[in-house]
């Protein structure tokens, strides 16, 4: 008897809590806040550009070497993991060089800084909004430009993901359209950036002239791909 009690019990608790009203389940994730909450004052947007670069320096700490002399045949080296893979060419597509995750982070990241950074400053025609935007292009410019050298065709992302209505399973665009893309950024760059900062910032941050170096580079390799 008690063991009947106990189901029906259990069994009338489950149908109250089903029918409940499904707005009882549809709320609002509360754990992340969205771009367009969180950019409402320029030092909103000088930090926006900072997690940026914090992306691309989490990216490029070990990959660096990995991406660039480690896929040649330059360097020799013991360690075992990826550079062994680079070494013998025996790439898989779960080993750390071959996730392009990071990069899609460092472009998430400049995307909610290029939409937003103008809601942060309003009206205001700022020097520092357009160097902040300046930054924003030049860094997804970069990441863009990785992406084409070490994949080719990659998936071409310029808007931040904010809602469940955009699509997730977003199709390759062909090397010309992503480099086109990169070259329009950096383009901007060249022309918002400062050309040099104060302090510190003048050593790691984008300034005029490493805009147009990085624009001068990828010229360069779009000139030996129509050579190949």
């Amino acid at each position: 008897m008690k063991k009947l009690l106990k189901y029906t019990f259990y069994s009338l608790l489950f149908l109250s809590v089903s029918s409940c009203s499904n707005s009882l389940l549809d709320k609002e994730p509360i754990s992340n806040v969205s771009g367009q909450g969180y950019y409402k004052k320029p030092s909103d947007a000088q930090a926006g550009v900072n997690g940026i670069y914090n992306g691309l320096q989490s990216l490029f700490r070990q990959n660096f070497a990995y991406w660039g002399e480690g896929r040649a045949d330059n360097i020799v080296t013991r360690h075992a993991g990826d550079p062994a893979a680079l070494q013998q060419n025996t790439l898989t597509p779960v080993i750390n060089s071959a996730r392009w995750d990071n990069f899609y982070t460092v472009i998430s990241r400049a995307n909610y800084a290029i939409k937003y950074i103008p809601q942060a400053f309003g009206t205001e025609d700022s020097e520092l909004k357009r160097q902040l935007l300046g930054q924003a292009h030049a860094l997804r410019a970069l990441a863009y430009f990785y992406l084409v050298r070490i994949w080719g065709q990659v998936p071409l992302v310029t808007e931040p993901y904010e809602g469940l209505d955009q699509d997730l399973f977003v199709k390759k665009n062909t090397e010309a359209e992503v480099l086109a893309k990169a070259e329009a950024d950096l383009t901007f760059a060249t022309e918002n950036c400062a050309s040099n900062y104060s302090g510190a910032g003048n050593r790691v941050l984008i300034t005029k002239g490493a805009a147009y170096a990085f624009l001068t580079q990828l010229y360069m390799w779009q000139k030996s791909m129509h050579k190949q």
